[in-house]
């Protein structure tokens, strides 16, 4: 999954970006396994030194939905959570499910239209 001639084009332009000289962090989202992710963290580390890799990290940040651990996915994400504890991730395991609940009175079509989407403004106009 990741390691040696594992590179593609996400991870070499993850790496890339971070090394651009711009004081800024760099956000990354993940839906799904962030394989690409791993990759671009795997080469600086396997490449550069301890104090380079910590610089390199310090600048990521990242938000993953879930840990990229269901059918069809990479799985990888808790590799970045064993051996980057200091990387800044946010990893969000239950605010993203929608409004499943179809056949609740706040899950269906009728209520996003009376309480969202119609007379509450320009915002709520364009919920999908």
């Amino acid at each position: 999954m990741i390691g040696e001639n594992k590179d593609s084009e996400a991870s070499d332009a993850i790496i890339r970006i971070v090394d651009e000289e711009d004081a800024r962090p760099v956000w990354i989202g993940i839906w799904g396994g962030p394989q690409e992710v791993d990759q671009a963290i795997w080469k600086v580390q396997k490449t550069r030194s301890p104090e380079d890799l910590d610089a390199f990290l310090d600048k990521l940040r990242i938000f993953m939905i879930g840990l990229g651990n269901k059918a069809g996915q990479d799985g990888s994400g808790q590799w970045l959570l064993d051996n980057f504890p200091n990387l800044l991730i946010v990893v969000s395991q239950k605010t993203y499910g929608g409004m499943f609940a179809q056949k609740s009175p706040l899950g269906n079509i009728k209520w996003i239209d009376a309480n969202i989407r119609k007379g509450h403004g320009p915002l709520g106009a364009i919920y999908p």
